[in-house]
C-alpha cells in the first residue's frame, strides 16, 4: 500500500502505466487459474483415476467383508503412483510403482515377503500369462476390481 502511495503522489506516469499492467496480469492470472482447475479435474490424470483408481476408493468395506483385514498385505496392480490404489482402499502392501510386474518374480518375491491377496484393476491383465500361476483363487469382484487370494501359493 505505501508502495502505490508513493508512486501515485510522485511517479503519476508509472502509477498509470501499473494499473494497466496490474489489469493485465489478473486477466493472466485468472485464465491461467482456469486452465490449471480444468487441468486438475479433466485432465490426463483424472482419466487415469477413473479408469483404474475410482473403483478402489469405495472399496473397503467390501474387502472387510471378504475377510481382509487393513493390515493384510496386498499386492495391486497396476498403480504407476507410488500407492495410491492402497491408499484408497486403506489397504497395506505393494503397488507397481517402479517395478516391472510383467514377471512372476515380481509376485513370489511379494508374496514370500506376506501378501495374501492380489488386486487387478485392469481386466485386460488377466490374460497374461505372466499372472496364471496368481489368479487361480479369485474371492471376489467390485465393480471393475477383481480379488485374488495369494495364500498357499509358493
Amino acid at each position: 500500500v505505501s508502495f502505490v502511495y508513493f508512486l501515485k503522489n510522485n511517479l503519476q506516469f508509472a502509477f498509470k502505466w501499473g494499473k494497466i499492467a496490474f489489469v493485465v496480469l489478473l486477466v493472466f492470472n485468472v485464465i491461467y487459474t482456469q486452465k490449471k482447475i480444468d487441468e486438475r479435474y479433466h485432465g490426463a490424470y483424472m482419466e487415469y483415476y477413473n479408469l483404474y483408481m475410482k473403483d478402489l476408493s469405495s472399496m473397503k468395506e467390501y474387502n472387510r467383508k471378504l475377510g481382509i483385514q487393513r493390515d493384510d498385505l496386498v499386492i495391486s496392480i497396476p498403480d504407476g503412483t507410488i500407492n495410491a490404489s492402497l491408499y484408497l482402499m486403506d489397504q497395506k502392501g505393494w503397488s507397481t510403482y517402479g517395478s516391472n510386474f510383467e514377471t512372476e518374480e515380481f509376485y513370489r518375491n511379494y508374496i514370500s515377503r506376506g501378501a495374501k491377496y492380489l488386486f487387478v484393476s485392469d481386466t485386460a491383465l488377466l490374460r497374461k500369462d505372466y499372472l496364471k500361476p496368481f489368479i487361480k483363487n479369485k474371492i471376489g469382484d467390485y465393480k471393475s476390481v477383481s480379488v485374488f487370494d495369494l495364500k498357499g501359493i509358493n
